[in-house]
């Protein structure tokens, strides 16, 4: 896996049950229990992504890791760039090695060192995970940190609304970094991803019935595609692209 990109994506959620449901049928995903607690979830046998249930008064969200060559070396840069670790390094058996970081506006995200796991399979393809996005403030410093951190380029997506950078590690885009606005509110800056989707309404109208929760209804981006925003039934925020041929 390329470093500074994303490799993992990792559900806490308060019902793995219902959580395995809803995207089985939005995205076919298949569940694996790999421990009791654990659980990856497969695309034609390839792994996509994970869950495990969130602890008492955890936040139910979708955790993001980002690959990095040595963990404990960029857990010791983090405070000195504005951000925070809150928890390890530490080992999770052969697997790899992890930290859990928040960045100078308190979004969090995990540093991964890969042991035997890499990162998930399947990325950049139909049900799988497309996109990873930052929605933040101050995205200039925000910027900088990860630059610094995972050695990010960052440059400007020309056709977005508002500001909006797009980053680059390894000779590839993989995700942006959104300026909040007013609209915003008071809501926390905080990670989310595009899953991509083959009928974003289809999948709107699947998740409405399975009880989700919808913030954005299907949309066309010019140049980026269909989208929309939504959460599943337990909380856990996350978006849907058909992305446009020229995206």
């Amino acid at each position: 896996m390329t470093p500074g990109a994303p490799c993992w994506f990792e559900l806490a959620t308060s019902d793995r049950d219902v959580a395995r449901h809803f995207y089985a049928t939005l995205f076919g995903w298949s569940a694996f229990e790999t421990q009791p607690d654990y659980t990856v979830f497969q695309l034609e046998g390839k792994s996509v992504a994970a869950a495990y249930p969130a602890a008492p008064g955890e936040r139910v969200r979708w955790n993001i890791y980002f690959s990095v060559e040595n963990v404990d070396a960029a857990a010791a840069t983090v405070d000195s760039l504005g951000g925070k670790v809150t928890k390890g390094p530490f080992a999770v058996g052969e697997y790899g090695r992890m930290a859990i970081v928040t960045d100078p506006q308190g979004a969090e995200f995990v540093l991964w060192q890969p042991g035997t796991l890499p990162g998930v399979e399947r990325m950049h393809t139909p049900n799988a995970v497309l996109w990873v996005e930052l929605a933040t403030r101050g995205i200039a410093q925000v910027a900088e940190f990860y630059q610094a951190l995972l050695g990010w380029s960052t440059k400007p997506h020309p056709g977005a609304p508002g500001t909006y950078e797009i980053f680059s590690t390894g000779g590839q885009d993989w995700g942006g970094l959104l300026e909040m606005d007013a609209e915003w509110g008071d809501k926390p800056s905080f990670w989310s991803f595009y899953v991509w989707s083959t009928d974003v309404d289809a999948n709107i109208e699947q998740a409405q019935a399975l009880e989700g929760r919808i913030f954005a209804p299907p949309f066309d981006a010019p140049g980026v595609g269909r989208l929309a925003m939504l959460s599943d039934p337990t909380g856990a925020r996350f978006s849907l692209l058909t992305p446009s041929p020229a995206a």
